[in-house]
C-alpha cells in the first residue's frame, strides 16, 4: 500500500513532504539556530554543521536533523567536553 506525499507551507515556509519530514532552506535552518545562513555554509563545507539534504543544486535541512544536532551540543558545564549521559 502505498501512501500519497503532500506538500504544504508552514511556519517559515517549512515544506513537509508526508513521513519524510519537514525540509528548510539554509535561511530558514540559520533563523531557527539563530545564526547566518553563511556560518551554515561554512560549516556544510568544513563538515561540522548539522546534516543536510541536497536536492539538484539545493540544500535543505530536515528538522529533525537540527533537533538532533542541538541536542548532540548539550552540556552542563562550560568545561564539560561530553554531552550529558541521557536519564532513562
Amino acid at each position: 500500500m502505498s501512501t500519497k506525499s503532500t506538500i504544504r507551507k508552514v511556519g517559515f515556509d517549512i515544506v513537509s513532504i508526508g513521513e519524510a519530514g519537514s525540509l528548510v532552506t539554509v535561511t530558514e535552518a540559520g533563523q531557527i539556530l539563530r545564526i547566518s545562513a553563511s556560518s551554515l555554509n561554512k560549516w556544510r563545507l568544513s563538515g561540522s554543521g548539522p546534516r543536510f539534504i541536497r536536492v539538484g543544486a539545493r540544500i535543505r535541512y530536515r528538522l529533525s536533523d537540527l533537533a538532533a544536532y542541538l541536542n548532540q551540543r548539550t552540556r552542563n558545564s562550560t568545561s564539560s567536553k561530553q554531552p550529558p549521559p541521557e536519564a532513562t
